[in-house]
Formats: C-alpha cells, structure tokens, sequence
C-alpha cells in the first residue's frame, strides 16, 4: 500500500475522532454533523464538471472520505471500530448515504 493511503487513513481517524469529541463537548450537534456531511457530499456529487470528467470509480474515491467519517461516528455509540473495519463498511455501503451519528 502507498504511504500516502496510510497517511489519509490516520488523518481520517483523526477527524472522525476529533468530530467525536466536538460533539460529545457540545460544541457541534449530529444534527450539525450530519448536515456538514451532506453537504460535503453535496459538494462532491453536484460538481457537474467532475461528473463529466470522472468515472463512478473516481466519484467514490472522492466520496470515500466523507462517508468513512459519516459511518465512524455513527459507530461511535458501540465499541471503537479499527480503521479496518469502517473502511470495509464504508466499501460495502458506497451506493447508500451513510448516517450521521446519533449521539
């Protein structure tokens, strides 16, 4: 695997545990989390010009990052997930948007 994938994934986790913690703070809502989510993805699906461009391949890579942090605070009402596990979610689930946490 390339350094740089390794590199995305602690980055990932560190985001997705960082939005956690906000959370659990007060700082941010779900509510506000799952619109941010929705909204990134927005971004990323409405970009007409990228859908012309770019591949369903391509597409979900660009989305890989928004659903990875969408499905890891969603598990975090369970135990912790390793990086592993919520990236094989994420793979399984890519054609159904993701939910937001709950907590």
């Amino acid at each position: 695997m390339h350094p740089a994938n390794l590199q995305i994934e602690g980055l990932l986790a560190l985001v997705s545990e960082l939005t956690s913690q906000l959370v659990k703070a007060g700082v941010l809502t779900p509510e506000a989390v799952k619109e941010m989510l929705a909204h990134a993805e927005g971004a990323v699906t409405g970009d007409e010009l990228r859908r012309d461009q770019l591949g369903d391949s391509h597409r979900d890579a660009m989305l890989f990052p928004v659903r990875y942090v969408g499905r890891a605070l969603a598990a975090t009402a369970g135990p912790a997930q390793c990086v592993s596990a919520v990236t094989a979610a994420v793979g399984r689930g890519k054609n159904r948007h993701d939910p937001a946490p709950s907590s």
